[in-house]
């Protein structure tokens, strides 16, 4: 469904394409990467990230897409070179000839699969310069100076394949919601071959769920270090593995002195890899999610000084939203339902209320209403008096309703809210 119809065509530039599932996303000079589908190509040819393209905006389930799509001259957008001055695991800074400096994600380098070589001294080429929050510029596509994408990648010829993103959240499905552990264990072993960041979190939810038999709780645990970022990141998985193993060693349950020691891991920041932050948050949410109802993780939450690490590790959430790294919007809800689960510790409300309007605070209309449409069925009545209140407060809320389905989605939250006071 189009959203922009009669309007202004959009300008991007492709930040991302799996040809072997069909999909990417495109950067746009302003608000969020786009979805799109080789299906939305007009010539059902895809070209290579780095390409500029033409496209209009659309809408379905999840949220803004790309359609209409096709190629046009590179020098459609503007450009501006640089020297690469400083480097990180994440990122760096560039400075342009009249020595203005320009911020960068290594995520946002075309071909991604090069970011890893980059050096200090190397020369760029930039497109699309946004100001951040703190009035510091940052570059949304950075690559090498003449770059040029191939003609076109993966194009498939036949438009009637299976939707493996449909596909994947099937199985999301499955692995969240089945009480057949055969089933639940098969999709999980699908989603960990697919690598997908969405199936640490739901690894962490089956988990801890005791209508799942020992054995299979045990088997989906030893799934998680299975999913491969880098060696650092395996070293965090696979310690955070061996705890969660030995907290199910008890039939019953999470045995209580493991599950407190897997959360004194997780807040520990010290050992969280920074530069898997879009995948391994969402997972280190869940988990926070999952233990925190457990009794010795209450009675240590209670305590100042892990209290104090929660709010510490929780910024780090609160860093990745205001930055608009890549899957943000997928953390944010993730924290919002783990917020709503860490609400019932009332030593924690304070910091909570300074964790969220940080987080609202971030969103544009385009991100607010995505949120509202994401969280429609995961905010409990208990919380909906603390969160309501700050996204009524937000600037652009007017405009995140627009749409009929926020707009319903609010007006429930508001009927449960006076139903809940006894207005």
């Amino acid at each position: 469904m189009s959203v922009h119809e009669g309007g202004e065509p959009q300008i991007g530039i492709i930040k991302f394409y799996n040809p072997r599932k069909g999909y990417g996303f495109v950067t746009r000079p302003e608000g969020n990467d786009v979805f799109f589908h080789l299906t939305h190509f007009r010539t059902m040819t895809v070209p290579a990230p780095g390409a500029v393209v033409q496209f209009s905006l659309g809408q379905n389930r999840e949220g803004l897409t790309a359609e209409d799509m096709v190629v046009v001259p590179p020098d459609t957008v503007e450009c501006y070179g640089g020297v690469i001055t400083a480097l990180d695991s994440e990122g760096g800074e560039i400075v342009t000839p009249d020595n203005f400096a320009i911020s960068f994600r290594r995520s946002d380098f075309i071909p991604h699969t090069r970011a890893d070589s980059l050096k200090v001294g190397d020369e760029v080429e930039m497109h699309f310069l946004m100001q951040e929050a703190d009035e510091s510029w940052r570059a949304k596509v950075v690559r090498s100076p003449g770059y040029q994408p191939e003609s076109s990648v993966g194009a498939r010829t036949e438009r009637h394949e299976p939707d493996e993103e449909e596909e994947n959240r099937r199985m999301l499905g499955i692995l969240y919601k089945t009480d057949l552990d055969e089933e639940a264990l098969q999709a999980a072993r699908s989603l960990a071959e697919r690598n997908m960041r969405a199936t640490l979190s739901a690894l962490v939810s089956r988990v801890f769920d005791h209508r799942l038999e020992p054995v299979t709780r045990r088997a989906l645990v030893e799934l998680i270090p299975s999913i491969y970022f880098d060696d650092d990141c395996q070293v965090f998985l696979e310690t955070m593995t061996a705890r969660l193993r030995e907290a199910l060693e008890l039939e019953e349950g999470p045995g209580d002195a493991a599950a407190g020691e897997v959360l004194c891991l997780l807040l520990d920041d010290a050992h969280f890899p920074v530069r898997w932050s879009q995948y391994l948050l969402p997972f280190g949410l869940s988990l926070l999610r999952n233990l925190a109802p457990l009794t010795p993780c209450q009675a240590l939450l209670d305590e100042p000084a892990q209290a104090e690490a929660m709010e510490v590790w929780l910024t780090r959430v609160c860093r990745h939203v205001e930055q608009r790294r890549s899957g943000h919007g997928y953390v944010l809800t993730t924290a919002l339902a783990t917020c709503d689960e860490l609400w019932r510790r009332e030593s924690l409300h304070e910091p909570l209320r300074r964790v969220l309007a940080r987080l609202l605070v971030a969103l544009d209309a385009e991100g607010l209403a995505n949120q509202i449409y994401h969280l429609r069925d995961k905010i409990t009545p208990e919380f909906l008096p603390v969160l309501l209140p700050l996204i009524s407060q937000h600037p652009d809320l007017s405009q995140a309703l627009r749409s009929p389905a926020q707009s319903e989605i609010f007006a429930q939250w508001i009927e449960m809210l006076l139903r809940g006071s006894g207005e």
